[in-house]
């Protein structure tokens, strides 16, 4: 019997430890619960836990609103600086590009005075000559002016870059180009003289915001508003419409290459692309067609004194 009540008792006392035990293992695991509900509440306010190391301070970036402004403001003050520091800035073109300064005068001014330029045919594309029309008063003491806003046009094709690039290579390569472009010589001598090409760099780079977009995925209104600003880089430079051929192209490829719905979405885009191109540019186009027909019906007088002209340049070119 005595045996047997020990045995109880050793066994009772077993009972009693192990419940022991799995009461402080009970308190362990609610204490451990309590601590990373704590390291939690810690890391949600913003302070570290105990025994995890502090993260590094991070440089805020500015926002983009204000890099762009600073962009824009820095590169209108160099362009400026650059046309100020020569005696050429009374002029309308700068001593390091003359380019067709003068002829988008006399267009502008013919455009205003409603005079026929250059036969009354559409020898150049009248972009230019329409948008000096409309900045310049035609008197010599609007010339600093005008080429102030080439200087402008110029700034702004900076931060058009910069912002095409960011998109699509991001911020860092981003404000490599846009600081490449603000320094530019090439660029800045663009922006220093009346000429087509300030202008038209504009539109281009304008053009690659929606591009950015249409290359992933075919959108109807992205699409026509690319195609509309093509449309007005053409009546600057006509020879864009060979870039608008072949970037409509790689369009479609890339469009067909994606799945069904991106094909059964690439028509309307192409479609509407070209209506955008196409219908800013006929009006143009049948003005060109009249006025090419009222040449050809009645050509206009000669000049006198032409026909002895004529006949002199023949005699001393005789040898070619």
């Amino acid at each position: 019997i005595s045996h047997q009540t020990a045995g109880r008792c050793e066994m009772s006392g077993l009972r009693q430890d192990g419940r022991r035990r799995a009461v402080g293992r009970i308190g362990r695991r609610q204490r451990g619960d309590a601590g990373s509900v704590g390291r939690q509440a810690r890391r949600r306010r913003g302070r570290p836990a105990k025994g995890e190391p502090r993260p590094k301070a991070v440089a805020a970036r500015p926002p983009a609103w204000l890099l762009g402004f600073g962009l824009l403001a820095a590169s209108f003050a160099i362009r400026l600086l650059f046309i100020h520091a020569t005696p050429d800035a009374s002029w309308a073109y700068s001593a390091a590009f003359k380019g067709d300064a003068l002829l988008w005068l006399d267009y502008a001014h013919a455009i205003r005075t409603a005079t026929p330029f250059e036969l009354g045919l559409p020898i150049h594309p009248p972009g230019t000559a329409y948008l000096v029309a409309w900045l310049w008063d035609g008197a010599a003491a609007g010339i600093p002016f005008l080429r102030a806003a080439w200087a402008f046009l110029g700034a702004l094709t900076v931060v058009l870059l910069w912002l095409a690039a960011s998109r699509s290579f991001g911020p860092a390569v981003g404000l490599l180009a846009g600081v490449l472009a603000a320094v530019s010589t090439g660029l800045i001598v663009l922006s220093s003289s009346v000429n087509g090409e300030a202008p038209y760099l504009l539109l281009v780079a304008a053009s690659l915001l929606p591009l950015e977009g249409l290359g992933a995925r075919p959108d109807g209104l992205r699409a026509a508003a690319w195609g509309l600003l093509n449309a007005l880089a053409c009546l600057i430079r006509v020879e864009h419409v060979l870039a608008f051929g072949f970037i409509t192209l790689w369009l479609a490829w890339r469009w067909w290459r994606t799945s069904p719905a991106g094909r059964r979405r690439a028509l309307p885009a192409l479609g509407l692309a070209s209506l955008g191109f196409a219908g800013l540019l006929l009006p143009w186009q049948a003005h060109v067609w009249r006025a090419i027909q009222r040449f050809n019906a009645a050509p206009p007088a000669e000049a006198p004194g032409h026909a002895a002209a004529l006949a002199a340049i023949e005699a001393r070119t005789a040898f070619i």
